[in-house]
């Protein structure tokens, strides 16, 4: 778990991952937030009820509530640096 707030690395990986499909002004689905993670569906499905419960995020409308907003803009650096690295075609 990190420290932050106890989340896992899984919940902090869905929390930034909403941030930046938000930030690309691309609309969140399942299927994208698991892309956007490299987690599985169903990992990504349990993170957004936990952070649903924790009122970070709506799980209904896959949105980041204004705490989670603010808690993803500080843990995103960090949490960016926990995906594997993307690798970019020619």
């Amino acid at each position: 778990m990190n420290s932050i707030m106890n989340l896992t690395t899984s919940e902090t990986l869905v929390l930034v991952g909403l941030l930046d499909l938000a930030q690309a002004d691309r609309a969140a689905t399942l299927i994208r937030l698991a892309a956007e993670t490299d987690l599985s569906r169903q990992a990504v499905e349990a993170g957004l009820g936990r952070l649903d419960r924790a009122g970070l995020a709506d799980r209904e409308r896959l949105r980041l509530t204004l705490t989670g907003l603010a808690l993803a803009l500080a843990v995103a650096p960090r949490a960016r640096r926990l995906r594997r690295p993307r690798v970019l075609a020619a």
